[in-house]
C-alpha cells in the first residue's frame, strides 16, 4: 500500500520527454555556467525595458562569446545581447572591441600600443586609475568585475603575435620607437674618457 502512495504521489513529476531539466546556473541558449552579477549591473547595461525586469536578487552573466544570451536567473528570465546598451567587448567580433568599459581601451588600443613600442602601459595605466577610486566596472563592465585580466590577457595575446610576426609586417622594423632618440652628435664622449 505505501508502495502505491508513492507512485501515486509521483504520477505528476514524471517526465513525457517534452520538459528539459536546466541547471539554473547555465545559460538556456549555450549551457555555459554563468558567473553570479548583483543586479546594479544589468540594470545598468540593458535598454530600460530590459532593465526593469532584472530580478532584485541578480542574476548570472554569459561569458560565452557567440552566445546571443547577456544575462539570466533561474529558469524564467534572460536578456539578449541586443538589449545592452553598450557593445559587449567579448560578445564581439568587429572592432572596437572594449576591453576597459571604465577608461575606453579596446582591443585596437592594446594591438597599436604593442606593435609601436614593443610593450603596452594600458594596464599599469588602468591599474593607477583603479588605485586612485576612478573606476565602476560594476556598473559599466557587462560581467560587473574588472577589467584587468580580460586587458592583460590581450597584451599577452598582441605580444605573442608581435613576437612572431617578420619584421616590418605589422611590427616596427627598428624596434620600439620610445628608445629611439634624437642624441646630439658626441653625447656620449665624454671630456674625462
Amino acid at each position: 500500500m505505501e508502495e502505491a502512495e508513492i507512485s501515486n504521489s509521483n504520477c505528476c513529476d514524471e517526465d513525457d520527454g517534452t520538459s528539459q531539466k536546466r541547471n539554473p546556473e547555465s545559460c538556456p541558449s549555450c549551457g555555459s555556467r554563468g558567473k553570479k552579477v548583483a543586479a546594479i549591473t544589468p540594470r545598468a547595461i540593458l535598454v530600460e525595458q530590459a532593465a526593469a525586469k532584472v530580478p532584485d536578487g541578480g542574476c548570472r552573466y554569459c561569458p560565452t562569446p557567440k552566445c546571443p544570451t547577456l544575462y539570466f536567473a533561474g529558469l524564467g528570465w534572460s536578456a539578449m545581447v541586443k538589449d545592452a546598451r553598450v557593445r559587449v567587448g567579448a560578445k564581439e567580433e568587429d572592432e572596437p572591441i572594449l576591453l576597459c568599459y571604465c577608461f575606453g581601451h579596446t582591443r585596437a588600443d592594446v594591438t597599436e600600443q604593442v606593435n609601436r613600442t614593443g610593450g603596452c602601459t594600458i594596464p599599469a595605466e588602468i591599474a593607477s586609475l583603479v588605485k586612485c577610486g576612478q573606476c565602476a566596472c560594476n556598473v559599466k563592465n557587462p560581467s560587473g568585475t574588472c577589467c584587468l585580466g580580460v586587458v592583460r590577457d590581450e597584451v599577452r595575446r598582441a605580444l605573442e603575435e608581435f613576437h612572431r610576426a617578420p619584421r616590418g609586417e605589422g611590427r616596427n622594423p627598428i624596434g620600439p620607437s620610445h628608445l629611439r632618440l634624437a642624441l646630439p652628435a658626441g653625447f656620449w664622449a665624454y671630456p674625462w674618457s
